[in-house]
């Protein structure tokens, strides 16, 4: 074999070792936050005059949340709130390898909603957040 073939077989292979070793070794990690739309559909005719939301992140499901005190959680107002949609923040954290590959993906998965109306009810619903990396609204039924 020609010297100036080898030498190239040892130049390519020290490039692609080196970038497995920033592939593999090098590690970066973003935290941040993303906006899901919740369109609320209402069965009766109330008028609401409040949203409140909050996230979890748990392994439990939306029904097992459903069911629990949901009264005095203190919960964020949605700011944006037009009487049929508004929105939300919801964070997540990710890690990623120094080429981009993502290596860890988390986010917050059950949304807590406190529907407020004008007669002075209150009605809470809990949704499971979609994956932030899809798609990014829900709809959310009310009675």
């Amino acid at each position: 074999m020609k010297k100036w073939v080898l030498a190239l077989l040892v130049v390519v292979a020290l490039a692609v070792g080196g970038l497995l070793a920033v592939d593999y070794v090098g590690r970066y990690f973003e935290q941040g936050s993303f906006p899901v739309e919740v369109h609320i559909e209402s069965k009766a005719n109330h008028k609401i005059i409040r949203v409140s939301f909050g996230a979890l992140v748990t392994n439990r499901s939306a029904e097992e949340v459903q069911k629990s005190n949901l009264d005095n959680l203190d919960l964020e107002s949605v700011t944006d709130f037009d009487g049929k949609r508004g929105t939300v923040r919801v964070r997540y954290d990710a890690c990623c390898s120094g080429l981009g590959r993502e290596l860890d993906y988390g986010q917050e998965g059950l949304l807590i909603l406190r529907f407020e109306f004008a007669d002075g009810g209150k009605q809470c619903r809990v949704v499971e957040i979609p994956d932030g990396r899809r798609s990014r609204s829900v709809s959310v039924e009310i009675d």
